[in-house]
């Protein structure tokens, strides 16, 4: 069971960096003199806590999904959905630090699908069978055998 969750889970993160390509999702809140959010772009889970001039009043709250372009980056390096700061999109974890206090975390999806990749493969390498006909212990091929025990490590079939 536990690897199908994390074979799903895998396919999720993948799919989820695909859609980042092209795609940004986040969700922003109000807290204090600033905005919070998080979102999702670029191949990047982000985390950010915008401060002062930083954080726009006109942002909007709650849900927002658009098309992403370094194009449509405006003057004061805060596209709509917040989080692509001029000229630059994060390659690589880290944190970034903006005047006024506002930082913003940026996690790359490869980490989490590590994460998941490396138990799930474990668990199926350790979930694979025997094919019929063969020891179940270890894996010799018993055709013919009529003795009822495996030749190769004496388990009794």
């Amino acid at each position: 069971m536990l690897k199908w969750v994390g074979l799903v889970g895998c396919v999720v993160i993948m799919a989820a960096w695909g859609v980042s390509t092209v795609w940004a999702f986040s969700w922003t809140w109000p807290e204090g003199a600033g905005i919070r959010q998080c979102g999702l772009f670029y191949g990047f889970i982000s985390f950010a806590s915008l401060q002062g001039p930083a954080a726009p009043t006109s942002m909007m709250q709650g849900w927002e999904v658009e098309r992403i372009s370094t194009d449509d980056v405006p003057a004061n390096g805060i596209s709509a959905h917040g989080l692509v700061i001029r000229g630059l999109i994060p390659r690589s974890p880290g944190i970034l630090r903006r005047p006024g206090g506002s930082n913003a975390l940026f996690i790359p999806l490869w980490m989490p699908l590590i994460l998941f990749a490396i138990p799930t493969a474990i668990l199926w390498y350790r979930d694979r069978r025997p094919p019929t006909g063969h020891c179940q212990t270890c894996a010799y091929n018993l055709t013919g055998n009529v003795t009822g025990v495996c030749p190769e490590c004496g388990e009794t079939i």
